[in-house]
């Protein structure tokens, strides 16, 4: 078994990693010291890691402190993940870029606090939780700047003053994803990112949310409305025929509510998602 790890290139070792349950590389660094080397250095992506009883917690600990130089961490669905163990996660591996704590409802805005401390931070999931606030959430746009990719989806507790936040950071913000947050997802929000420095902004996920005509219109007049290329706006009902008519022939956007242009209609879209919410209740 050495020698068949030993020979393998450290890019197939990541990838049959990242199939296996965490508790299994654990255990197979146990094997060997060769191999226990060998996981060790090609462990950037680890599987996902479920923190679902109080024993999984110091398994977690001895896991993380093994993997010292991980990238990227899914702990989704970990109803046992507490703030603390996020602090200690950020003390032992720096160096991540990725991280999911979707659904982990053990977390509070200290958590957020703590991961604004990862400087390399660049794609970010903490959606499905309600104790996330604005402030929790800008304490990392500001000290995360290499941030492309945000995910806040159902955390209701996040308002539209996280706009201002967001506007005056993230420079490099490539996609924004707030589905189901109607304090965030509104008109105000709009109004604060016209004067955004995220120019980068390509694609944009706000359904069921409060947004109307006047946040398209916002949108357009933003300086991410030219890089935009994907738009979805399903069940908010303030959108009218009007918005998205801007969206598809004043700003050029190439994707609307799951439709590419070319599965569009040459004309009338507007009346077309119109139609389409009658329809299909979207």
């Amino acid at each position: 078994m050495e020698n068949c790890f030993s020979s393998l290139p450290e890019n197939i070792l990541d990838a049959i990693i990242e199939k296996l349950d965490y508790r299994d590389v654990y255990s197979l660094r146990k094997v060997s010291k060769i191999i226990s080397l060998k996981v060790g250095k090609c462990m950037s992506h680890p599987p996902p890691i479920v923190i679902s009883s109080i024993e999984d917690r110091s398994k977690f600990s001895a896991f993380i402190r093994r993997h010292p130089n991980i990238k990227s961490i899914n702990l989704s669905h970990s109803l046992y993940l507490t703030d603390n163990m996020i602090e200690e996660l950020v003390e032992v591996c720096p160096h991540l870029q990725k991280v999911n704590v979707w659904n982990c409802l053990g977390l509070h805005n200290m958590a957020l606090r703590h991961i604004s401390k990862l400087s390399e931070l660049n794609h970010l999931v903490i959606g499905d939780n309600t104790k996330f606030t604005a402030d929790g959430v800008a304490l990392i746009l500001k000290q995360c700047p290499k941030l492309k990719h945000l995910n806040i989806s159902l955390c209701t507790n996040v308002d539209s003053s996280l706009a201002k936040t967001l506007a005056e950071n993230c420079e490099e913000l490539e996609e924004l994803i707030a589905e189901f947050d109607p304090l965030f997802a509104c008109n105000d929000t709009f109004a604060a990112l016209e004067e955004a420095k995220c120019a980068k902004l390509r694609k944009l996920i706000i359904g069921n949310g409060n947004v109307m005509d006047e946040s398209i219109q916002s949108m357009e007049k933003s300086p991410f409305s030219h890089s935009l290329e994907i738009v979805d706006l399903r069940r908010n009902d303030g959108v009218t025929q009007q918005g998205y008519d801007i969206l598809f022939e004043q700003m050029n956007v190439q994707e609307i509510d799951g439709m590419t242009r070319d599965a569009l209609p040459s004309s009338q879209i507007g009346m077309f998602f119109m139609n389409k919410r009658a329809s299909a209740g979207e």
